[in-house]
């Protein structure tokens, strides 16, 4: 077992079956759990500290709608200069930890243009051009194949879910870049053009991670700019920091309804 799982157990009583991952400005689901346990980052050994604003930096173990969970307030990106092991490292903790099913969210650009600020997406499938694998030095990478990184039939459940709520919900797909900028327009045309709807710079390599280690993975990213063609200027960090603080409820509730249904798919 890794060094940083054995001092996390040493600091909590809790197993969280769920993780959730929180982007950029999306803290609002700390709010809403009941948390136990308070970890800074700095203090688990080997675990990656985010340099980047709106990342807390701590991992937090509690409870959400009476199940055990732990929210990783923040995260390692790949632009802030370490190598994919150092990225994908806390998922590899996660599931050491007892984690089943993995919940990752993000900030992102809209490249599809019947999107809105503030609209909540479901990530379906994603496109990778980080130039960097994943998975590192795994000498043969499981074979995906047709089957989708992101949970079938979580998938399916968070639509039924999201339609119970009435809370609107796009679906698409998540192009995730090395960064750490928000790219030109005639980049934002090149990646619809291979099929994204959503942009950013991060999740894909935790979700390729967590797959290969048998967790069921889900993604979500809340539009906080618009990139395609016609829409409004560049934004500022604090500009995608504050749509994603307003947008970020319609992502806690779906999660505390998930929550509620993870027994239902042990």
């Amino acid at each position: 077992m890794l060094p940083a799982s054995t001092f996390i157990f040493s600091r909590t009583a809790l197993r969280p079956q769920v993780a959730v991952v929180l982007g950029s400005g999306l803290g609002g689901l700390v709010e809403k759990m009941q948390v136990v346990d308070r970890i800074p980052y700095s203090e688990i050994p080997g675990f990656p500290v985010s340099t980047v604003a709106g990342h807390a930096g701590e991992l937090l173990m509690g409870t959400l709608s009476g199940v055990e969970i732990c929210v990783l307030n923040g995260r390692k990106h790949f632009y802030e200069g370490e190598p994919m092991d150092v990225v994908t490292f806390p998922t590899r903790v996660m599931r050491e930890l007892g984690v089943r099913l993995l919940i990752l969210s993000n900030a992102a650009g809209g490249l599809n243009p019947s999107f809105e600020v503030g609209d909540l997406m479901l990530v379906t499938d994603h496109i990778a051009q980080f130039g960097a694998k994943p998975l590192g030095s795994v000498p043969v990478a499981p074979h995906f194949g047709p089957v989708s990184v992101y949970s079938r039939r979580w998938l399916t459940e968070v639509r039924r879910i999201a339609d119970r709520l009435r809370i609107p919900l796009q679906h698409g797909v998540y192009l995730a870049h090395s960064g750490p900028y928000y790219g030109t327009r005639s980049e934002s045309r090149m990646q619809h053009l291979l099929g994204a709807d959503a942009v950013g710079m991060s999740t894909i390599p935790e979700a390729v991670v967590a797959k290969s280690l048998g967790m069921d993975v889900l993604a979500f990213s809340v539009i906080t700019d618009l990139a395609y063609d016609g829409a409004d200027a560049y934004p500022t960090h604090e500009a995608v920091l504050r749509a994603a603080q307003i947008a970020g409820e319609k992502l806690v509730q779906i999660v505390a309804a998930m929550c509620q249904n993870v027994g239902d798919f042990a």
